[in-house]
């Protein structure tokens, strides 16, 4: 009968580390996609960590907005909370409409038909 090794803590603490990543790119864009896009909760996870990624400048800079007014908070003032959040979700929005702008389905499809049509309409009268 084998016996079982423990597992180093190093492997632990790498899963645990890029389950946070993982857990902080998600928890930073599923509440703006929830209020911008209609989707089914698997989709807007998957999108959500999607985003993140290729994204990353943008997550990194909003993760930064998060990590400073945490630290502003705890370190230096902390009714700083009361106001600080608000500018946080300020920045962060702002930073996110252009991101979402990108991702948003574009109605080049629709526009183009409706040119034509229009356009047809036009030589038969």
């Amino acid at each position: 009968m084998s016996r079982l090794r423990p597992v180093p803590p190093c492997k632990n603490l790498a899963f645990v580390i890029c389950a946070a990543v993982v857990y902080a790119i998600v928890l930073m864009y599923i509440f703006p996609l929830t209020a911008r896009f209609e989707n089914n909760d698997i989709n807007m996870f998957r999108n959500a960590f999607l985003i993140g990624l290729h994204y990353l400048f943008c997550t990194l800079v909003v993760f930064a907005l998060h990590f400073v007014m945490f630290f502003l908070v705890v370190r230096i003032f902390a009714p700083l909370i009361l106001f600080g959040e608000g500018i946080v979700a300020l920045l962060s929005s702002y930073l996110l409409l252009n991101v979402f702008y990108l991702c948003s389905p574009t109605d080049d499809g629709e526009a183009e038909e409706q040119e034509e049509s229009d356009s047809t309409e036009g030589e038969n009268k």
